[in-house]
């Protein structure tokens, strides 16, 4: 598997960016509804890229939804205010990840599964950590999550900061600590 042809954790990448709200006081961390649509701004190559929540999915027992862009499809699903994904982009998780605790300020947790990337299955095990934070004036509600997935001698570090009522507001990832995305929410359209 080599790292630098993967970029299934990149917001456009994988259509990763959307997710979905599933219980009253979680859903505000990201809103959601079909048809849904965030424009991010692709820093590394200049250009505005959408993604849209598009049918509902499963995700593992939950019921989720299907968002596509770009570069592909990923499934999200509330279960008890954590936000799980089974699949980002060309990665397939077993059991579904999860990547927000949209009910906790300060958490951390573990993941131990199996991710399938173009049909080839991988080990894998990710630590998720998420603290509170704000950016400038224009979000003083956000909570930055960090996971660092390793797969093999692989490690995929992606940091995202989700701000209350608007979603995902930036990500940037990495492969092996190089830099391969970041992005910046640029309008936020109903």
């Amino acid at each position: 598997m080599s790292i630098g042809l993967i970029r299934a954790f990149a917001i456009f990448g994988c259509a990763g960016l959307v997710l979905l709200s599933g219980c009253d006081t979680c859903g505000d961390w990201m809103p959601l509804r079909e048809g849904k649509t965030w424009r991010y701004l692709m820093k590394d190559a200049a250009e505005v890229m959408e993604v849209k929540c598009t049918e509902p999915r499963r995700v593992g027992d939950a019921d989720g939804w299907l968002v596509s862009g770009p570069g592909g499809e990923s499934t999200y699903a509330w279960d008890a205010c954590v936000l799980r994904t089974s699949r980002l982009g060309s990665m397939d998780f077993d059991p579904p990840i999860g990547i927000l605790q949209a009910d906790k300020q300060d958490a951390s947790w573990k993941y131990t599964g199996t991710v399938t990337i173009r049909g080839e299955r991988h080990k894998a095990t990710a630590e998720i950590t998420q603290d509170a934070t704000s950016i400038e004036d224009r979000y003083p509600e956000a909570m930055r999550v960090r996971t660092v997935l390793s797969i093999g001698n692989n490690e995929l570090d992606l940091i995202t900061v989700f701000a209350r009522g608007v979603g995902i507001v930036e990500q940037e990832q990495r492969n092996n600590g190089r830099t391969v995305s970041r992005a910046q929410l640029t309008n936020d359209s109903g």
